[in-house]
């Protein structure tokens, strides 16, 4: 069964905010979650559930999500699908 994914609003939590910024970053970057999910090696489905404020991410991940986005590795050597 699917469940609907509620609107996430950056001002409400830390959550929503990380997820929104998550997604943005990787479309601006061209990347699939599977492109994700292989180079900061977290399943395709962590990182929806973190995009869709389901889930946190974890303390690793994010110091991973934000060196790399602040570096700008995936916009530069990451590919996209």
């Amino acid at each position: 069964m699917t469940h609907p994914t509620r609107d996430l609003d950056p001002a409400r939590s830390a959550r929503d905010l990380y997820g929104v910024e998550l997604r943005r970053q990787r479309q601006l970057t061209g990347l699939s979650l599977d492109r994700l999910s292989d180079i900061v090696n977290y399943s395709k489905t962590h990182l929806h559930g973190v995009e869709t404020g389901e889930r946190l991410p974890l303390p690793r991940s994010r110091r991973s999500w934000t060196r790399r986005s602040a570096r700008g590795s995936c916009s530069r050597g990451c590919g996209g699908r």
